[in-house]
């Protein structure tokens, strides 16, 4: 899925690149014939389109979305996106039921996304229990646990 995006956003990125070209090439027109000029505003959109898309894949990024500020902030350290990435693929045993309950706050990269409620995390007791949900799936577990631990650590180090 991941690929995916990243093409919808090369293709993107190109085409504007390649209306400038367009316009550039129409300059050009007396000098070239019309198909030469065609030809050389596609040849710049797929080359603009190939550098994002091979650049573009090579940036590992975290998206973190607050909903109560209404603020989102990327965060490339390729450590913490690690960190994040390891958390989530290290849950077990989600839960059968879905959840019910609003989660304001979400964390994204590009393989996993987290749906939590922040202030909920933080206002718990140690030893009470936390349900978030990963990926479509929803996990509960008690903040005192190792799981528990990690989360609260993850956040305070990503949460703005």
């Amino acid at each position: 899925m991941e690929w995916f995006w990243y093409i919808i956003a090369s293709l993107g990125a190109g085409i504007g690149t390649g209306l400038a070209g367009l316009s550039a090439a129409t300059v050009m027109v007396p000098i070239l014939t019309g198909g030469h000029a065609l030809g050389a505003a596609l040849a710049a959109v797929l080359v603009i389109g190939l550098c994002f898309l091979l650049t573009g894949c090579k940036q590992r990024q975290l998206l973190v979305y607050e909903h109560e500020n209404h603020t989102s902030v990327g965060i490339s350290d390729r450590k913490k996106v690690a960190a994040f990435d390891q958390f989530c693929d290290s849950l077990e045993e989600p839960l059968e039921d879905k959840y019910s309950n609003v989660f304001w706050n979400r964390i994204e990269s590009g393989n996993n996304t987290l749906y939590f409620s922040y202030d909920e995390l933080r206002s718990q007791n140690r030893g009470s229990t936390a349900i978030i949900e990963c990926n479509g799936l929803f996990y509960e577990f008690s903040l005192d646990s190792e799981t528990g631990k990690t989360l609260l650590r993850l956040l305070e180090d990503l949460m703005p």
